[in-house]
């Protein structure tokens, strides 16, 4: 059985963070698993309170503490840093899992995929997630969720165009092969920047509707501010334009 790391970014968000991993307690049957826990600031008595959750916890696991966040450095310097496994699981900590989404998507995992994903539900039940799509407009090329905000819906396994790294699988050699995050996103779009480099290295994106999961989306972030950057937003526009264009 091959081995996964499941990394969970969080910060003062130890009530949401708890509410993760117990799903994993309770649907996750996949056992060759180590969670590590990047932990970006959180205040001493949040990291206690995690450090004392964690004791319970049945799976291997780690914590990790950063002065920092910054989703690609974090995730970098964990993976080159700590991570052994043949896996990434990429997972926010505003994830519930619905079903054994982990051993479903490690049941679809074959040569050359860059991406695994799974769907995503919003607590209301419409959908969050259903893959990535790129939307070629009259002047820019721009990247949204297949079915977002439709109902609730059986969706089938099917390739496309990448994966959100809110609940996403990838190996860890083709993490390498690609370098891995690009670390000068400022808010967002890190997923879609890397879903390109493993398409230009002709890896597949797989999308899994079998595979469930809530994604409290908004719930690690606050909801301060706005969820986009402007520059990440000219950034990755500048290039999917350039991956079509050649």
């Amino acid at each position: 059985m091959e081995s996964v790391a499941v990394i969970i970014l969080s910060k003062n968000n130890s009530k949401i963070l708890k509410e993760c991993l117990n799903s994993f307690t309770e649907k996750n049957t996949y056992n060759n698993i180590k969670f590590y826990i990047g932990d970006t600031g959180s205040e001493e008595s949040v990291i206690q309170e995690i450090t004392d959750y964690l004791k319970s916890f049945k799976y291997k696991k780690e914590l990790l503490k950063f002065k920092y966040y910054n989703f690609s450095k974090n995730h970098n310097w964990i993976i080159t840093n700590r991570v052994k496994e043949d896996y990434i699981l990429f997972c926010n900590d505003d994830i519930t899992l619905i079903n054994d989404a982990l051993s479903i998507l490690m049941d679809n995992t074959e040569k050359n995929i860059g991406t695994i994903g799974c769907k995503l539900l919003y607590p209301n039940n419409n959908i969050q997630h259903g893959g990535h799509i790129h939307l070629h407009m009259e002047h820019s090329i721009e990247v949204t969720h297949k079915h977002l905000n439709q109902q609730n819906k059986i969706l089938p396994t099917e390739y496309n165009v990448g994966n959100t790294f809110a609940f996403a699988l990838v190996k860890t050699s083709i993490y390498k092969n690609v370098n891995g995050l690009d670390e000068e996103y400022f808010k967002c779009f890190e997923d879609v920047d890397f879903c390109l480099k493993c398409s230009k290295k002709d890896y597949k994106h797989k999308f899994v509707g079998s595979a469930e999961c809530y994604h409290h989306e908004s719930v690690s972030r606050k909801k301060t501010g706005s969820t986009f950057d402007l520059r990440d937003c000219d950034k990755i526009r500048n290039k999917l334009k350039n991956f079509y264009n050649n």
